[in-house]
């Protein structure tokens, strides 16, 4: 499967890689709630305290217009298997960015961090951010950036917080993305800063593709630096693609999403590392 998208994207019409004379305009965002009812502004439901914000990672932009323009993954959408799952527990919101920046820019975004903020404001008590594969970095970035905003947990599925070595590759074909993509490539991940130690954050790490999930390594879904944080991590048996959709993965991230993961000591980090990995070098 991997080998089809990449032979779709080397197979783009040169005309999506001329530069747009406008210039790019600041990012777009998208937020919405998803569940119990579609709406534009936070509406807390009467007597919950939790709000879940999914976060969607990469797509394949064949023009600047398209790279530029918000929108929603069909598992953030309403009626979706985890925005069910979740909603059995609390309200749950959708997140859809442009991919015409680097992640660190996005994360600044004002409408961004007014809508995250707009949910502490709505009254709850709790605010969860999931995010995959790229999304979940923009999680992270997000509390690293602003960590006042009112987030209590990151989850991370299948996360690019090491670098993702495809990343390289993909700057030469998709131009409209390159600024997006590069900020994910390994030399720009080695530079990771700290995360709050007050928020909980919880990385869930994918094999299942032949190295790691077949996009990202173990490595690069759960790298050095937050395994010195004592961030805590959950192993799963899946592709890159399939936790948000599969029954298997949609349990695991609601409960995830709803309970405490408190950071590890640096032994249980090490009785992690001793097990059997697909990628994950003997440190």
């Amino acid at each position: 499967m991997l080998f089809v998208i990449v032979a779709g994207l080397l197979a783009q019409p040169a005309l999506a890689n001329q530069p747009d004379p406008a210039g790019p305009p600041k990012v777009d965002i998208l937020f919405q709630q998803v569940h119990p009812a579609a709406s534009d502004v936070p509406v807390r439901s009467d007597d919950v305290r939790e709000a879940v914000v999914l976060v969607h990672g990469y797509f394949p932009a064949y023009s600047y217009a398209s790279a530029r323009t918000a929108r929603l993954h069909g598992w953030q959408k309403p009626g979706s298997k985890l925005v069910e799952s979740l909603g059995e527990h609390g309200d749950v919101y959708a997140v859809g960015y442009g991919q015409d920046a680097p992640v660190g820019e996005i994360a600044q975004q004002a409408e961004l961090v007014g809508a995250i903020e707009a949910l502490e404001a709505a009254g709850y008590d709790e605010i969860t951010l999931v995010g995959h594969s790229a999304g979940g970095l923009l999680a992270r970035v997000f509390v690293e950036e602003h960590p006042n905003s009112g987030v209590d947990r990151v989850v991370q599925v299948c996360p690019a917080n090491g670098g993702a070595g495809l990343s390289t590759f993909y700057r030469v074909t998709l131009a409209p993305q390159e600024a997006f993509v590069a900020s994910m490539t390994w030399s720009e991940r080695a530079s990771s800063g700290a995360f709050p130690e007050d928020v909980e954050l919880v990385s869930v790490v994918c094999e299942g593709g032949g190295i790691g999930d077949g996009v990202l390594s173990d490595t690069a879904q759960w790298p050095q630096d937050l395994r010195a944080q004592g961030v805590p991590m959950v192993r799963l048996a899946s592709s890159h693609f399939t936790p948000i959709r599969s029954s298997v993965g949609v349990t695991l991230i609601t409960e995830l999403a709803t309970t405490s993961s408190p950071r590890w000591t640096q032994d249980q980090v090490e009785a992690a590392l001793e097990q059997d990995w697909v990628s994950m070098p003997t440190l």
